[in-house]
């Protein structure tokens, strides 16, 4: 889609707006059962001027296939949208169904080939994709933001990439990048302009179990089945042929009844006259020409059933000083923010995964243990951040660190900002893999600039009780 093309989707929405604000309707209203509620010719703008390009732009990239889900998610948030004008509120079992589609989407997205061209990418929409949990949570506009920023890490990967590329592959990648960017800026300014606290549902609505999109002006209802064969006759109905075959089968059967049965015994001994007697060439054990005889083998025994894991509940609390964090995952919050806690308190994460946390204020020390995939966001800390046998963490310093101690962790980045830089911390690793500190370039326009933690030493022995360290550099 061109600009011109965005600029006139959005002016026609806005003159659509005008019209129905001089009508007498609401900024939430539906209107007439045929036109579009003014939240959702909102979002059909928002939707021409930021999903379209990003859209447009995933189709020019050689091997990126998330372009139609990215498309087919955020169609469905205007489905939701207009749901919630003629529905009233779900519960949260309800709302979790009706946001299936979406939810396969965002959870796919997550499964990325490391060893794809287009894995940078791909990681990059993974998380800008978990902004659709705005639909399921209050205050969502600082969710969105917090998901755009989780996504820079890989986006600026791309644009360091795309210096070394030709055009008209440079433009696009860099176009990418920038369009990724938009999409997440206008869709935090679109929810705060209509949804700052959440979705706002119709209390006099239908049940969002009988929402029909194609009734109320959404998209078009699936088509019916084609009409099938005939459904076949009920159980136990007359059959002609297996009738007469029971009847043939019962009339051969009764030749010569327990009369002839009772014959043959008062034969006496001379009953056994007409059978045949084995001879010991006959018997299987003594023929040479008989298959050996393979012994049954015993049944296997089926697999026991692995016992389910049990979640433990997501618990946050203060105790002698220290502000325990543990059990939480993407079903309890998306975004955690910490307020509560000062500067001679300790800050303590445990087993936690797939979420964002925000630390604010400055505090004594923060530990980060036993957890993966954490997007950890703190001001300062007035001694030490920690680590410990954890993975695919992603720590971002706002303003101060003097020390960073890493160990038995493996893919993690430190991110420093303009301010942090300014005093780097110290960082002590071991036992890692996977480690990268990641800087501002020179200047405000330039590319960031990512250097590798050195997993590898070269020890020498220098006499007495002397050895070196140094670390090796590959490439």
């Amino acid at each position: 889609m061109s600009v011109n093309e965005a600029l006139v989707a959005r002016l026609e929405a806005a003159v659509a707006k005008l019209e129905r604000l001089g009508a007498g309707g609401g900024a939430g209203g539906a209107g007439g059962d045929d036109e579009a509620p003014l939240v959702v010719l909102d979002y059909d703008a928002f939707y021409a001027d930021a999903v379209q390009p990003l859209v447009d732009t995933c189709s020019k990239i050689d091997g990126l296939s998330f372009g139609s889900d990215l498309e087919t998610a955020f169609k469905f948030v205007r489905t939701t949208i207009l749901a919630t004008t003629k529905c009233k509120a779900p519960s949260s079992k309800e709302l979790l169904k009706f946001l299936d589609p979406v939810v396969k989407i965002v959870t796919a997205a997550q499964d990325c080939d490391n060893r794809s061209k287009t894995f940078n990418h791909d990681k990059s929409f993974a998380e800008l994709i978990q902004c659709m949990n705005w639909l399921m949570i209050a205050r969502p506009a600082g969710h969105i933001q917090a998901s755009v920023e989780s996504a820079e890490f890989y986006l600026n990967k791309i644009l360091v990439a795309a210096k070394d590329m030709d055009d008209p592959d440079k433009t696009t990648h860099r176009n990418f990048v920038k369009r990724t960017k938009e999409l997440g800026k206008k869709l935090a300014e679109y929810v705060t302009n209509n949804f700052k606290s959440g979705l706002t549902w119709n209390a006099n609505g239908v049940p969002i179990t009988e929402f029909n999109p194609s009734s109320a002006g959404g998209a078009a209802a699936p088509p019916a089945a084609p009409a099938g064969a005939p459904p076949p006759p009920p159980v136990g109905a007359f059959n002609p042929n297996v009738d007469e075959q029971k009847s043939n089968s019962s009339s051969s059967g009764g030749a010569g009844g327990m009369g002839a049965v009772f014959a043959e015994l008062s034969k006496g001994a001379a009953v056994t006259s007409g059978l045949r007697k084995v001879t010991k060439d006959m018997k299987t054990k003594y023929r040479k020409d008989a298959p050996p005889v393979v012994p049954k083998a015993k049944p296997k025994a089926a697999p026991k059933p692995k016992a389910a894991k049990v979640k433990k509940p997501a618990t946050k609390a203060l105790n002698k000083g220290t502000m325990f964090v543990e059990n939480f995952d993407e079903t309890d919050e998306q975004l955690l923010e910490i307020t509560d806690v000062k500067i001679k308190q300790n800050v303590f994460i445990s087993n936690c995964s797939n979420i964002t946390i925000v630390i604010k204020n400055k505090v004594k020390a923060i530990t980060i243990a036993n957890s993966s995939k954490l997007r950890v966001f703190f001001d300062s800390v007035l001694s030490t951040c920690e680590l410990v046998n954890s993975k695919r963490i992603r720590l971002f310093v706002q303003e101060s660190a003097p020390t960073i101690a890493v160990d038995k962790t493996a893919d993690f980045e430190i991110t420093l900002n303009e301010q942090s830089v300014a005093n780097p911390p110290t960082i002590y690793a071991s036992s890692i893999s996977g480690g990268n500190l990641l800087v501002p370039g020179e200047k405000a326009d330039s590319d960031p600039i990512e250097i590798p933690i050195p997993e590898q030493y070269e020890h020498k022995y220098l006499g007495g009780n002397k050895i070196s360290a140094d670390s090796v550099k590959h490439g």
